[in-house]
């Protein structure tokens, strides 16, 4: 009951912003952050916000993040041959753009692109003194490395540093829906997902 509540009341929410803020693209875009990283994946909810995102890049088609996220939303539903295109598409718009990189590294991984991954990876490994690390930067490592059969030692290091650095960029913000919206609580269960994945079946 209370999930086909919060359905209700998420597409409730979006036709109140189609009717309200019927040209506000950045928006659409801010609302579908938050709910799409604490809605758990349910699909429901997930397609009412793809379906506001393509709204959003409809309305700013130049919007190089509008389209990034598009490629998220494309993850989350697990198509990552079509996130892998979208997230092309964002980085025509601005080369510069990390979530589209990174983005685009994550769908090639799915996809069991690994080396043209690993060469993408390098190279934001190669720019981020520049641009600054993430946690997202160390968790594709995690990923990668768990993909090329690397040992559990080097990819839990990869996922410490992933944790220990998404945790330290949300030390200046209060408690607010930014607070939320940069916790990111998906990425938080991807990492619990890969350390699981690395424990010992239990002995019965």
């Amino acid at each position: 009951y209370v999930l086909m509540q919060a359905e209700t009341r998420v597409i409730q929410l979006i036709k109140a912003l189609e009717i309200k803020e019927p040209q506000n693209p950045k928006l659409y875009n801010r609302v579908a952050v938050i709910l799409s990283r604490m809605c758990g994946r349910n699909q429901t909810i997930l397609e009412q916000v793809h379906n506001l995102v393509e709204h959003a890049l409809d309305l700013d088609p130049t919007n190089s993040q509008i389209a990034a996220e598009l490629g998220f939303q494309l993850i989350l539903q697990e198509k990552p041959w079509l996130a892998a295109k979208q997230y092309t598409e964002a980085m025509k718009l601005d080369e510069s753009n990390i979530p589209a990189l990174t983005g685009r590294i994550r769908a090639e991984i799915l996809l069991g692109h690994l080396e043209d991954a690993e060469q993408q990876l390098e190279f934001l490994k190669e720019v981020q003194e520049f641009i600054g690390t993430s946690g997202e930067l160390a968790y594709l490592q995690a990923v990668l490395a768990a993909n090329k059969g690397r040992g559990p030692k080097v990819i839990v290091k990869f996922l410490n540093q992933a944790v220990d650095i998404h945790f330290t960029s949300l030390q200046d913000f209060p408690l607010s829906v930014e607070y939320f919206e940069k916790l990111n609580p998906e990425f938080l269960l991807d990492i619990v997902k890969k350390l699981l994945s690395l424990c010992p079946d239990q002995v019965t």
